[in-house]
């Protein structure tokens, strides 16, 4: 229902919002704030929740409770997450942390992953270049094969 909720309304914060609102309500079967999107209101007797087993509403105070408060944090940061943004860039840097600090080495106990990730951080922000300014901060010499690799790279990106 989140995902369906955000679909409908990207872009548009305060239906994205109300949506938000009507999402705990609806799951536990108070289908008074429903909109027209809600199948309740063309059949109340036949109807079932197409996304919960049996059909039924959901029950439980406590299980109200923890999903009123998960979804108070996503209302609190409807502006954030109505437009709908990709993760792609997001992605991305997972990516190339991945491949600084492969999940197959174990790093997380040494000052080594640490490291990595910097230089993951680095090469994001600064591109494959990073490696020649870094150089060149230590005052060692920045290598030439180096900086037309990173150059190489750059245009790839670029593409």
């Amino acid at each position: 229902m989140f995902n369906y909720a955000l679909a409908q309304n990207k872009g548009h914060e305060e239906d994205f919002k109300a949506a938000l609102k009507q999402t705990v309500p609806h799951l536990f079967g108070d289908h008074q704030s429903c909109g027209q999107w809600c199948g309740y209101h063309q059949g109340q007797q036949s109807y079932k929740h197409k996304g919960l087993p049996y059909g039924r509403p959901l029950t439980g105070d406590s299980l109200r409770e923890d999903m009123d408060a998960i979804f108070r944090v996503f209302i609190a940061n409807s502006d954030k997450i109505a437009p709908g943004g990709s993760t792609k860039d997001v992605e991305s840097f997972n990516n190339m942390v991945a491949t600084k600090a492969p999940k197959r080495m174990y790093l997380s106990s040494s000052d080594s992953l640490l490291n990595r990730v910097a230089c993951a951080v680095a090469q994001k922000n600064d591109g494959h270049s990073y490696i020649n300014t870094l150089n060149n901060s230590l005052c060692m010499s920045p290598g030439r094969l180096m900086a037309e690799r990173a150059e190489l790279k750059r245009r790839r990106s670029a593409k």
